[in-house]
């Protein structure tokens, strides 16, 4: 880490053997500002090997594995054989290839897996939880101090030391958000999710056919066939009447209309359509729009129900301006808009991902020989097409 450290009218910025000098404030607050600019790093994948570049296409961690994964609070999970580890931004391993499966680090820990079996490491890669626990489908993790695992075959929840705070009896369990997790009790009974909180108590005495997280203080959930919305004390806010129904954002939520009108539309807290069912698909809200389909064709309306960008494109596969722009289809090619509607680079793609630090993959070419590059948000190519695959951008500090 840089120390700052005062030397008459002279700034020094030290690590290690390392030190940066500026004189007087203003060279001083530049050298300040440009050491906070985090390091942002890059999977790649080249020559059947893993590395890491940044922003430039540079190699700051040499092809050198067989998989790599995301930079996640300081640490990025790798893959050499058979074997999982963990490294730096240095490309030092800090926890060496010893695992046959791994997770990111959350809230300080890992789950990791030993001959068939899921327990979790601290940063330094000693094990602090056994492996114990049983794979289904997804790595355990922490969540608000507690982490589901499966026990055979019921779910339950452990803290950090291990300790079953909540004592396996569920058939399924999510992680706990805003203190409150969703379970699934019997997978024969025709009424089964419900809510509880972090002692294991139902927060919600009933029990649905399928809840779905709550969102701006309300849960969208399903019984007799029929979705409705309920508060935390378990009260239908908007009795159960639609065929399908997602949970609110920006005050809003969009739910599907069956029997002769199968459309999709848009309704308030008092479920009362502000926008009228006349979609063949909708999407939520974010920063004021969502996208919508119409007879094959995509485009995006205001919370007002205008069609802001017209049903111009064949899919919208991330419908978030938010930290960037949404990736379009059109016929078999794949671009990126703005919030004009407006494409914003003149090359097509075989294949995009989201942005993710103001860098885009994307893809030149067919699935076997195509090759990933890197666009801005101007559509601009900034790293050019080379790499079997890559994955975004992420802070490595």
């Amino acid at each position: 880490m840089l120390l700052p450290q005062s030397c008459n009218s002279a700034l020094i910025l030290s690590e290690a053997n390392t030190s940066l000098i500026a004189r007087g404030r203003r060279e001083g607050s530049v050298l300040l500002l440009q050491k906070r600019e985090p390091v942002c790093l890059a999977a790649v994948k080249i020559n059947g090997k893993c590395g890491f570049i940044d922003k430039t296409g540079k190699f700051v961690i040499n092809p050198q594995f067989d998989w790599a994964g995301d930079f996640s609070n300081g640490l990025a999970r790798v893959r050499e054989g058979d074997k999982f580890g963990f490294i730096e931004k240095s490309g030092q391993y800090v926890i060496d290839p010893q695992f046959d499966e791994v997770s990111d680090f959350s809230e300080g820990l890992a789950s990791v897996e030993i001959d068939n079996k899921f327990g979790f490491i601290d940063r330094a890669g000693q094990i602090q939880i056994s492996p114990q626990f049983d794979w289904d489908s997804k790595t355990p993790e922490f969540s608000e101090g507690l982490a589901a695992v499966k026990l055979g075959n019921k779910w339950g929840y452990i803290d950090t030391s291990g300790r079953f705070v909540i004592e396996p009896r569920f058939r399924l369990a999510s992680n706990f958000s805003e203190g409150v997790a969703q379970v699934w009790f019997d997978e024969t009974a025709p009424e089964r999710y419900s809510y509880i909180d972090k002692n294991g108590i139902l927060i919600v005495q009933r029990q649905f056919e399928f809840v779905d997280a709550f969102r701006d203080e309300l849960s969208a959930v399903r019984i007799g066939g029929k979705w409705g919305y309920i508060d935390r004390t378990e009260e239908f806010v908007i009795k159960p009447q639609f065929d399908m129904a997602w949970g609110f954002r920006e005050g809003v939520a969009e739910v599907y209309v069956g029997g002769t009108i199968r459309k999709w539309g848009y309704i308030d807290k008092s479920g009362s359509f502000i926008i009228n069912p006349d979609f063949d698909d909708a999407g939520s809200f974010v920063d004021g729009l969502a996208k919508v389909r119409v007879n094959g064709k995509y485009g995006f309306i205001d919370l007002r129900g205008r069609r802001v960008i017209g049903l111009e494109f064949d899919d919208v596969l991330y419908n978030f301006f938010r930290g960037g722009l949404p990736r379009v289809k059109i016929g078999n090619k794949y671009n990126f808009i703005d919030r004009a509607g407006k494409i914003v680079s003149d090359q097509e793609f075989d294949d995009t991902r989201s942005f993710e630090d103001g860098l885009a993959p994307v893809k030149v070419g067919d699935l076997k020989t195509g090759r990933w590059g890197f666009i801005d948000t101007k559509g601009k190519s900034v790293i050019d097409p080379q790499y079997q695959w890559v994955k975004r951008f992420r802070t490595a500090d």
